[in-house]
């Protein structure tokens, strides 16, 4: 992406975006990590490759978490985007038709500029 670049997002892109993320976020909690290693443990009990196998599953899932819990985040911080964009639009047709603008003339100019 090139610096100041103009970005276009069309209706519907940021509520997709967080429910993209919020898919993502759920696949990486489904993950099982601690299947693929349980037969380390179970091969060799209380060897040190046993051990280290058990704390790599501790740490994959404290991980897992965390990576969750960032796209879990973004897709919050996208879904406020919406609101606030919601919020910013109404205020801006009432503050138009307040003014004698109708919202279909308010709609016209936005379009027109590339706003809508």
């Amino acid at each position: 992406m090139v610096a100041g670049a103009d970005i276009h997002i069309v209706a519907g892109d940021l509520e997709t975006l967080a429910a993209s993320l919020d898919g993502v976020r759920g696949r990486i909690a489904a993950l099982d990590v601690s299947a693929p290693l349980e037969p380390v443990g179970a091969a060799m009990p209380g060897s040190l490759s046993s051990g280290r196998a058990g704390s790599a599953v501790s740490r994959l899932e404290s991980q897992g978490r965390v990576v969750g819990g960032r796209y879990g985040a973004v897709g919050e911080g996208a879904r406020a985007l919406v609101s606030a964009h919601q919020a910013n639009d109404e205020s801006v047709a009432q503050g138009a038709e307040s003014v004698g603008a109708s919202a279909a003339s308010v709609g016209q100019w936005a379009r027109s500029r590339g706003l809508m």
